[in-house]
């Protein structure tokens, strides 16, 4: 099992932080309607703990983004933090097949955002060279 990592730049400070999980009993009791498979995930803790939590956005508003945004470049969050666009950027370790296999095997949804990675499994299908 991964360590937890996430990292995080902030406008103004001009240095990364790690953060890390030190008491997986947090997530549990935060998380305990989620199966172990989706509590494992680096974006569950993100979304529970963090944005949910600490920031206070409330599931909903994560959905509809708001005062959010989504970026798959680390650069490019970066730039925007330090341009001021944004106030902060956390930056996730990739989600791997066996963690979506495990959280669609437990019969739950994954995190928004999780599976943010290309190409999408149908457009493999159509650009395919056979």
């Amino acid at each position: 099992n991964k360590e937890h990592l996430i990292g995080m730049y902030i406008h103004g400070e001009e240095r990364y932080a790690l953060l890390s999980l030190k008491d997986e009993s947090l997530l549990q009791k935060r998380t305990s309607d989620k199966p172990m498979a989706w509590r494992r995930l680096d974006a569950a803790i993100l979304q529970s703990l963090i944005l949910e939590d600490l920031i206070g956005l409330n599931e909903e508003s994560i959905k509809r983004q708001e005062n959010l945004s989504y970026v798959k470049d680390m650069d490019e969050s970066i730039r925007k933090v330090c341009s001021g666009d944004f106030q902060i950027a956390f930056l996730l370790n990739p989600t791997r097949i066996e963690e979506i296999k495990d959280v669609t095997n437990a019969g739950e949804r994954m995190p928004q955002k999780s599976t943010y990675f290309y190409p999408k499994f149908l457009t493999g299908f159509v650009i395919y060279k056979f």
